[in-house]
């Protein structure tokens, strides 16, 4: 599958083929995507937002600030710079959550898949071997066992990287 960065992007939505191939291949399945459904949102999309910076984190809100025409400050005191790197912030943890629960599924299902527990099988020995050397992980064992060391190691290592950041 070609990389190839376009001049022109009138008619995509992105510069990758790999994305438009895609979206063709969910138009013809019957579904929809992101780009299909934002038009019909936009239609009814609140402009509450689009006139100032919003929180909307506690029941005194939401609040709006406006520069030209509105408060200084929400309800709780909070400024538009903390509003705005609160709102950031807030968003960024959800991701972040949304990804570790991803990667949690990944290591749940690779470790299964090595104990032979699922309707998978390890294909890629090359790398899983490769990330079994770049972890320090014994890679003179069975492709099955290595697997499930892997997905341990990865297991442990993510936990403890989120016990950091509490």
């Amino acid at each position: 599958m070609p990389e190839t960065v376009l001049e022109k992007t009138e008619g995509r939505v992105s510069y990758h083929d790999s994305v438009e191939e895609m979206l063709v291949r969910i138009r013809d399945d019957g579904l929809s995507s992101v780009f299909s459904r934002w038009d019909e949102q936009e239609k009814i999309r609140c402009k509450f937002c689009l006139q100032g910076l919003s929180c909307q984190l506690c029941t005194n809100g939401p609040c709006r600030i406006n520069e030209q025409k509105g408060p200084e400050k929400g309800v709780c005191g909070i400024g538009p710079d903390a509003m705005a790197m609160r709102n950031l912030l807030m968003r960024n943890i959800m991701g972040a959550a949304t990804y570790a629960h991803h990667a949690y599924e990944a290591f749940r299902t690779l470790k299964e898949t090595g104990k032979g527990n699922t309707m998978f099988q390890i294909t890629d020995t090359k790398k899983l071997k490769w990330m079994c050397e770049l972890t320090g992980i014994n890679t003179n064992q069975d492709v099955n066992q290595m697997a499930v060391c892997l997905a341990e190691f990865l297991d442990r290592e993510m936990k403890i990287s989120l016990m950091n950041i509490v």
